[in-house]
C-alpha cells in the first residue's frame, strides 16, 4: 500500500499488481478503495491503466467502482480512455449507464480506437437498448471501416460467442445482423470477414452451447448459414 506512493512509476505499477488482479476475484474493499484515492494523484498513464484493469471485476460487487472507472472516459489520455472501455464492456454490466456511457464514447472519442474498444466490447453487455445506435452507425455510409468491424463483432457477442455464449441471447441483435449480412451491395468489407470466427460456437456440442440453444429459440440455423455464406 505505501507502495502506491513512491516516487517511481514502475514500482507504483507493481504495487497495483500485487494488490490483486481484475481477471481472479478482483481486490479486496479496503484495497480498492486505498486504489481509488491513489489514482486521483496519479499522474503516469500506465499506471492508471493498471489500477482501472486491476480494479475491473469489482464492479460487479461495488458500484462505486463502476462510477469511478466511468469518469475516467473523459481522462485527457486515450490510452487511458480505451481501458475504461475495455474494463467496462467486460465487466460493466452491473454499471448503472455503462451501456449509455460507451455509446456515448462511440460517438463521440476523437480516437479511433477507443471508439473501437467501446464498439467491440458493448456487446458483452448484454443491453438490448444499443441495438438500435448500432444500426446506425454499421448501415451509415460514413462509418470508419475500423469501427464499422469493431461494432459488427460487438453486435455478434450480443447473441453468440466462440467460447462462452451469452445466457441471454439477444433476438434483436440476431435479426439485425441477418439484416446485415444480406445487405446489397457486398465488397471485400462489408461484410467484414473478421466476424467469421464468432460463429465458431454455433456448431459446438458443449454444455455451454446447448444451454445457449435453448435459450436462443429465435436461431434459425438455414436461415444464418444462407446468409453467412456471403462471407
Amino acid at each position: 500500500r505505501k507502495l502506491l506512493v513512491h516516487t517511481s512509476n514502475a514500482v507504483r505499477h507493481h504495487a497495483v499488481t500485487l494488490m490483486g488482479s481484475g481477471w481472479v476475484g478482483g481486490v479486496k474493499k479496503g484495497d480498492a478503495k486505498i486504489i481509488i484515492k491513489a489514482s486521483k494523484i496519479e499522474k503516469d498513464t500506465s499506471v492508471l491503466k493498471n489500477m482501472i484493469y486491476t480494479l475491473a471485476s469489482n464492479q460487479s460487487k461495488d458500484r462505486s467502482v463502476g462510477k469511478w472507472i466511468l469518469a475516467f472516459l473523459s481522462h485527457a489520455e486515450p490510452v487511458v480512455r480505451k481501458q475504461a472501455a475495455m474494463s467496462l464492456s467486460t465487466w460493466g454490466k452491473k454499471t448503472k449507464g455503462s451501456g449509455k456511457a460507451l455509446l456515448q464514447t462511440i460517438n463521440t472519442d476523437q480516437s479511433i480506437e477507443v471508439r473501437q474498444a467501446a464498439c467491440k466490447g458493448i456487446g458483452n453487455l448484454g443491453d438490448n437498448s444499443v441495438v438500435a445506435s448500432m444500426e446506425r452507425i454499421l448501415t451509415e455510409k460514413s462509418t470508419d471501416i475500423v469501427l464499422y468491424e469493431a461494432c459488427f463483432i460487438g453486435l455478434i457477442k450480443m447473441w453468440t460467442r466462440y467460447v462462452l455464449p451469452p445466457k441471454k441471447p439477444s433476438a434483436k441483435a440476431y435479426k439485425l445482423t441477418l439484416a446485415l449480412l444480406n445487405r446489397k451491395p457486398r465488397d471485400t468489407k462489408h461484410p467484414p470477414f473478421q466476424i467469421v470466427n464468432y460463429f465458431s460456437g454455433l456448431k459446438s456440442k458443449s454444455p455451454q452451447q446447448k444451454k445457449w440453444r435453448k435459450a436462443a429459440k429465435f436461431y434459425r440455423a438455414d436461415d444464418f448459414e444462407k446468409a453467412a455464406s456471403a462471407i
